[in-house]
């Protein structure tokens, strides 16, 4: 006689959560998921075990960044406050080299880090939660990670 139907379900559940754990496990760090470092301080490629392309300053609309490995075009920023405020979100493009497996936006104390799947649209800096409603802080500089 076969299995129970409860106890298949229960079965098929546990396969498919194990199924998960291990092709997560098997996936680098870096690809998982967004993260914020609100303990602050400045989070590298490196800690990822990545060479890094980095911009140390505000992107602006149509800028390259390059190095020998990677190049990237800025496409849109975004300002807080309007022209003149501070740059809190861009675009980008990746135009030529290594691909590129994670972005890392500093501001402020801290650092928003984005990985593929999250970069679809604008990436922000930080949300400054002292702020005038949680706004973020200006983009003080971005690492490509590959």
């Amino acid at each position: 006689m076969g299995i129970p139907m409860m106890r298949f379900r229960r079965l098929l559940v546990v396969a498919v959560a194990i199924t998960t754990i291990v092709a997560m496990s098997a996936l680098p760090a870096v690809a998982r998921s967004t993260n914020n470092n609100r303990g602050g301080g400045n989070v590298t490629c490196a800690s990822y075990g990545f060479d890094e392309l980095k911009l140390d300053a505000a992107p602006y609309a149509g800028q390259i960044v390059q190095n020998g490995d990677l190049t990237v075009q800025i496409t849109e920023v975004g300002t807080r406050g309007g022209s003149g405020g501070d740059v809190v979100k861009f675009k980008w493009v990746w135009v030529e080299g290594a691909d590129v497996l994670g972005v890392i936006v500093k501001g402020g104390p801290t650092s928003e880090e984005f990985f593929p799947g999250t970069w679809g649209g604008w990436l922000w800096s930080p949300v400054h939660l002292r702020g005038p409603h949680n706004s973020h802080y200006g983009i003080s500089n971005i690492r490509w990670c590959y």
